[in-house]
């Protein structure tokens, strides 16, 4: 894989974990950010006839922003053009309105790049004609930035203050920027209240994940949860704010795997969903609250459903769900022309019919934005 591809998925984790987490773990980690990325957000997906999707082709010092139709994927709009520093792609994020686009990237002219380094937050609208506007500088890139329910909000992540880890909100209005939260650990914001008033986060330590909760405006922090005992990621939040589904990775008598395990908010009983004996992979919301997981296992690959109905698998190779569509709009999914993590193969952007049906939206190295407004 590209280099960019690589570092776009593999990082936000501590230094510290390469000691703690030990080698085993480490391998399945890294292995998992470069077969999938975080799920899209949860937004309307319009009918199948009419369906487009927003994604970003990467090159190695620009990545390209394309609109296409998923009905003829060879009909698409190149909407802009974004310049990086060489082999470091950018992040993206589609606001709940499936109407503008977030995205991390480290300037061209950074000197000595690396996953560290400090990147630009940026927003473009997807309406013809707009230009992206800067937000913010010194964001971490590999944290994907996260939208308030409004589109009013943009919660990043900063590294490397006297704190550690900051994470921060950042007004579309007038680009003021809130310090939410300080903290030596590990944080990586999830999804904000419907509110907008509080900012769930998850705290990654030595002694295993945690979901919290805080204040936007400088108020309290929550503990919430316990979500495993090492490290989780792919946390996705159900539509109606009362679930969570997330992948949490393990290393048990020299055996790496991932599950997929879902929250609910109501009772903070954690369930697990899919096979067992499978690896799971990037868990994803329809706007309805239809789960669907990805999961490769001896038996097979397919798309489960969380009550485990199989969803029609691919001819060869396996898939990892990106998003699901309202009602019978399919799904996105990265497609893989191997059969196991360790050689995964050659991967395409492709869209699922209600059918069954599979057409590929997009070869190489893309990066799937999410369903927009048609």
């Amino acid at each position: 894989m590209q280099a960019g591809s690589a570092v776009r998925r593999s990082g936000g984790v501590a230094p510290w974990l390469l000691t703690v987490l030990g080698l085993g773990l480490l391998a399945l980690l890294f292995l998992s950010f470069a077969l999938d990325e975080p799920p899209a957000p949860s937004v309307p997906g319009p009918r199948p006839s009419e369906a487009r999707v927003a994604y970003f082709e990467f090159v190695t010092t620009s990545d390209t922003l394309w609109l296409a139709e998923v009905a003829e994927p060879s009909r698409r709009e190149g909407l802009l053009s974004v310049r990086h520093a060489p082999e470091y792609g950018v992040l993206a994020s589609l606001s709940p309105a499936g109407d503008r686009v977030a995205y991390t990237a480290l300037p061209p002219d950074t000197a000595a790049p690396g996953r560290d380094s400090p990147a630009d937050l940026w927003v473009v609208d997807l309406r013809e004609g707009a230009e992206p506007r800067r937000l913010a500088g010194g964001v971490d890139l590999l944290v994907r930035p996260v939208w308030s329910p409004d589109g009013e909000l943009i919660a990043v992540r900063r590294s490397g203050g006297a704190g550690g880890y900051r994470l921060a909100a950042v007004s579309l209005t007038d680009g003021r920027e809130r310090a939410v939260l300080d903290s030596p650990e590990a944080a990586f914001p999830v999804a904000f209240t419907k509110d907008g008033r509080t900012l769930a986060y998850v705290a990654l330590n030595a002694a295993g994940s945690y979901l919290r909760s805080v204040e936007v405006d400088g108020g309290g922090q929550s503990d919430l949860a316990r979500l495993s005992d090492g490290l989780t990621r792919d946390w996705a939040l159900s539509p109606d704010g009362r679930s969570l589904a997330y992948v949490a990775l393990s290393y048990r008598g020299g055996e790496a795997s991932s599950r997929a395990f879902v929250l609910d908010f109501a009772t903070l009983a954690v369930r697990p969903v899919g096979d067992p004996s499978a690896d799971a992979f990037g868990p994803v919301w329809s706007p309805q609250g239809r789960l669907v997981i990805g999961s490769l296992g001896s038996g097979g690959v397919a798309l489960l459903t969380a009550d485990g109905r199989a969803l029609p698998g691919p001819a060869r190779g396996f898939e990892v769900p990106l998003a699901a569509g309202a009602g019978d709009s399919g799904y996105v999914v990265r497609s893989f022309t191997g059969s196991s993590v360790s050689a995964p193969g050659a991967a395409s952007l492709t869209y699922i019919a209600p059918d069954g049906a599979r057409k590929t939206i997009a070869s190489g190295e893309v990066t799937f934005v999410g369903w927009i407004e048609p």
